[in-house]
């Protein structure tokens, strides 16, 4: 059996897939997405543990459907939650 390669899938291809933080994880279905010759994809989550774990770690290790895996650097994303959860208070108000 070959790993699949999201580089690789067709668009709009889903799949499972794990977020691990340290010894927390989590899963969901993703959909590859391709646009301008890059490859990627997007999840919806509705655990907002998540959100938590996501804003406070320094990297997450991502695994495919196959069980392949990368590490992915979070640096910066607590200032970006930060940012518009400061932006969605002001629109509730």
């Amino acid at each position: 059996m070959g790993h699949y390669h999201w580089q690789e899938a067709d668009p709009n291809k889903t799949g499972l897939v794990e977020f691990h933080f340290d010894a927390v994880g989590f899963g969901g279905e993703a959909v590859n997405k391709s646009k301008g010759g890059l490859s990627g994809g997007y999840a919806f989550f509705n655990n907002p543990e998540f959100l938590s774990e996501f804003a406070g770690r320094e990297t997450v290790r991502v695994v495919g459907p196959e069980g392949e895996s990368f590490e992915v650097s979070l640096k910066g994303t607590s200032l970006a939650i930060k940012a518009v959860r400061a932006c969605q208070a002001e629109q509730d108000e």
